[in-house]
């Protein structure tokens, strides 16, 4: 843990000022400060950063706005978890099923084309689909077995 500041807000302020406005340079701010050239530069960069702020305890300014939008996000989808949860544990159904119109379309004659030919795999359905004029992609997942509807 960093040890507190003998410099207190208004003193870096001040020279940081002084030396971004040209009034004097880092090693006379230095000299007028009683503090190391190193430490007014690390002053000048922190209030660039944070603005007065910055200058406080620790050197970090305030929450900016886009991580404070970020962070109140987080709490948002936190709390809709937290309510999917206590649904879920009530037994209640969560939301759903969601409409899904292009698979609502083609699965009555997916089903159809599986059960009229049983050996056929995945890819060959789905090839035998968009001869039939359905829409079904040209990329087909590889998996083994996939899910069928009874």
């Amino acid at each position: 843990m960093a040890r507190p500041s003998v410099f207190s807000v208004e003193d870096k302020y001040r020279l940081v000022l002084a030396v971004i406005g040209g009034e004097i340079s880092v090693a006379e701010a230095a000299r007028r400060g009683k503090a190391s050239e190193q430490s007014i530069s690390t002053w000048k960069r922190q209030f660039l950063e944070g603005g007065k702020a910055g200058l406080g305890e620790g050197g970090k300014p305030g929450v900016n706005p886009r991580e404070r939008a970020m962070l109140d996000e987080i709490e948002e989808l936190k709390a809709a978890h937290r309510r999917w949860q206590q649904r879920e544990r009530q037994g209640r159904p969560v939301k759903g099923p969601w409409p899904s119109p292009a698979r609502d379309r083609v699965e009555p004659a997916a089903i159809a084309d599986a059960d009229r030919f049983p050996a056929w795999g995945h890819r060959k359905l789905a090839m035998l689909m968009r001869v039939d004029g359905h829409h079904a992609p040209r990329h087909v997942s590889t998996c083994a077995d996939p899910p069928r509807h009874s």
